[in-house]
């Protein structure tokens, strides 16, 4: 975003970058795949819910994550 609003203050598309004094993120210590935002019984429940073929086998692919950890 920082190189792409530079890019238009150097077109005189805009005269200043917002971004100029946004410091740049941190990583975080943790992984993403580290991040198990369900319990197997919160996904368990969120099956029983949900009537999309797709969005159950997302779901279910869940579960078998949870369940390997």
């Amino acid at each position: 975003m920082r190189r792409i609003l530079e890019l238009a203050v150097e077109d005189a598309i805009i005269e200043y970058n917002p971004f100029v004094k946004v410091s740049k993120l941190v990583p975080d210590e943790k992984l993403d795949e580290d991040v198990l935002p369900f319990t197997k019984e919160e996904l368990s429940s969120l099956l029983d819910v949900v009537h999309v073929p797709q969005t159950k086998v997302m779901i279910v692919l869940g579960m078998d994550r949870v369940t390997t950890r």
